[in-house]
Formats: structure tokens, sequence, C-alpha cells
């Protein structure tokens, strides 16, 4: 008879994408010994703007109602609770899919090493030494992480070579590594394709309106004014920054630049087929999906070497470029080559999809993750 691992993962809040991989998950978990269980400190949180179906949650779960506090920009939250259910099921395995430094985890972390808790504790990371907060040097920031991942007796779970070269290198960690990168269950090919009829290069960029993380403003002041005329920029997101983009493009008579908002998901699987080429621009981002999406949507792509999935993602020259976002010269010329290849997109957006197949397909990874726990 297999002996059942019983597994609880942290999760802050639902998300789409993750109850996509969680039911996926669970479908795959019966052909192994897993027994997996997430446990969500709220349903939605105060500074997110998406909400899940529970009808549409195929998983095990458990949602807390957890205290929420924000100390500026730093989101605190505890819950009596969910640490006591922890406490109270010392053979069940912990996966913390959250934050580092997360005060919860800190409280985990901290009754792990005075023998209050006894949970063998992993943890799921998307650690990127180019994000803005780890060029940062800090040492009591330094400290406290070392104080976690030193306390961590399980398996760091990553989701690329990034994350890879950042807890090796960067965090000097040599705990056992796990694989499991980001990745969406989407088959484009029940999607129908948004139409265009301007006879421009389409560009679909998607990303929250926050310039200093983004870059999206920074990217297309410095493409050559001639490309920019014959591409058509469809920017799909929401956020702070929203009148600064209208106000640019307002002053700069930029008609064929389009801000679309937040719009349905539906929609936005249409745009990403209808589109002629993918740009991700950002100045720090661990591990976007929308780079993943654009791969199984079959597109050439241009993405920022900043990107946490940037190894995974991109084969140089074949299915798209990096670009350098600090350094204008590169995303001029990085832009001017890949839209001067149009007769190529389309050999470029089947090698996406090939890559897509090879490094995201849901279920190898789900499958090669469960098997490696």
């Amino acid at each position: 008879m297999m002996i059942m691992k019983k597994i609880y993962l942290l999760q802050a809040t639902t998300t789409p994408y993750r109850t996509e991989l969680f039911n996926l998950m669970e479908e795959e978990s019966n052909t192994t010994n897993i027994d997996l269980t997430i446990l969500y400190y709220k349903k939605m949180m105060g500074d997110r703007d998406w909400s899940v179906d529970e009808s549409q949650m195929h998983h095990k779960y458990k949602i807390y109602d957890c205290f929420e506090y924000f100390i500026k920009s730093y989101p605190f939250y505890f819950s009596y609770s969910l640490i006591r259910d922890l406490i109270k099921e010392p053979e069940t395995e912990v996966i913390l899919g959250v934050s580092w430094n997360d005060f919860i985890v800190m409280m985990i972390v901290t009754l792990k090493r005075l023998g209050i808790l006894k949970n063998k504790l992993h943890f799921w990371t998307e650690a990127n030494y180019m994000a803005g907060g780890m060029k940062k040097k800090n040492s009591l920031k330094d400290k406290m992480r070392n104080y976690v991942f030193n306390t961590i007796d399980g398996k760091l779970i990553i989701p690329g070579r990034v994350a890879e070269l950042t807890v090796k290198e960067h965090w000097h960690l040599d705990t056992e590594i796990i694989y499991l990168p980001n990745t969406v269950n989407i088959d484009f090919k029940e999607v129908n394709a948004k139409t265009f009829s301007n006879h421009k290069i389409n560009v679909l960029i998607v990303a929250r309106l926050e310039e200093n993380i983004k870059g999206i403003l920074n990217f297309i002041k410095n493409i050559d004014p001639k490309d920019l005329s014959k591409c058509h920029i469809i920017i799909a997101g929401e956020g702070r920054d929203r009148i600064l983009y209208e106000d640019y493009i307002k002053k700069h008579f930029l008609d064929n630049i389009q801000l679309l908002g937040n719009i349905d998901r539906e929609e936005l699987l249409e745009y990403y087929k209808g589109c002629n080429l993918f740009v991700i621009p950002s100045f720090s981002d661990p591990n976007p999906l929308s780079i993943i999406e654009a791969l199984f949507a079959a597109k050439p792509m241009l993405v920022s070497d900043q990107c946490g999935n940037k190894f995974e993602a991109i084969e140089e020259g074949m299915n798209g470029y990096l670009m350098n976002p600090y350094d204008s010269k590169d995303i001029k010329d990085k832009f001017h080559t890949l839209i001067n290849r149009e007769n190529n997109f389309k050999n470029m957006g089947e090698k996406s999809y090939a890559i897509a197949l090879e490094n995201f397909e849901p279920k190898k990874i789900v499958k090669n993750f469960l098997s490696s726990l």
C-alpha cells in the first residue's frame, strides 16, 4: 500500500493562474503519493485587483481570514488559526510559497527553531538577483533572509536558472533544489485572434502601468521614431501611472499607442493570438507569466534581460531577442532588428511555441515537480 505524503502549501491569496496550476497538481497527484492542500491567507488581498470563483478551484484548499495591515507598501499578515493548524499536524510537510520576509514566515521559522513547530519546511522562491531590492546592499535584510533559509530543512523550489544563480551564488545556499517553472494551461487553438485593420506591426505589452518597475515609457521613448511609426503598440494593464502614459501619448500625438486598461481573460488571449510581436521591457520582473503566455501564443518576442525566466524563454535570434532596459541604444537596436524581420515572424513564432512545449508544458512540469518532492 502506498504511504501518502501530506503537504500544505502556503499562498497569500487566490490567483487565476495559480488556481490553474493547483488544479493540475490535484489531477496529477492521483498517480503519486502526494496529498496536497493549499492554505490561503485570504481569498482576496487589499492590494490585489483580481478575484477567483471558488467553483473553479478543483484542488484541496482552506482559506483563512488573516489579519491584514499595511506599513507603507509592506503587507503585514497574521493568523493564529493557520499557525495552530501547522503545529497540530507535525507529520505534514509545509511549502512556504510566500515572501521570505512575510511575518507569518518569520513566525513559522522561529517556532521551528524553538522546537514548537516540527513540520519539515520547503521554500518556493522566484528569487532574482537582478530585482531592485537585491541590488541594494542591506546587511540587516541579508541576516533576516539567512535566518529564514538556514531554517529550511526541506528543499528549495525555484522556477529556473536565474533563481538558481541567485540562491547559489548570491545567497550562498547549498539546499537541494527542485524546479517548478511558471506555466499556463492555455490552448490557443481554441482562441479567436483579434483582428486589426491598421496595416501596421501590432505589438502587445502586458504589464501593470508602473513605470519604475515595468519600464514601458522608457521603452517607447527609446524606440527610433521611424520604427515606432510602423507599429501599433497595445498595452494591456492598469496601474498608478496611467495618467503619466496618457499625458505622454497625448503630448506626442501617438495615436498608434493604445491603452486597454484591465480587460477580461478571454479578450486578452485574443490580443495575444492576433498580435505580431510581444514585448516586455521591465526594469525588474521575477518570472513574468506573460512571457509564457506569449510563447504558447507562438509570438516573436523582445524581452528585458532583467526577467527571471529569460534563459528558458529566449533563444537569441531564433524566437526573439533580449534587451537591456537600462541601455537606450540596445533597446533601439534590438527593436529595429526585430521589426525588420517581418518575413521571419512565422518561423520565429513557431520556435517560441516549440520552446513553450519543451520548457513550460504544464503536465510535464507538474509531474516532475510532484515526483521530486
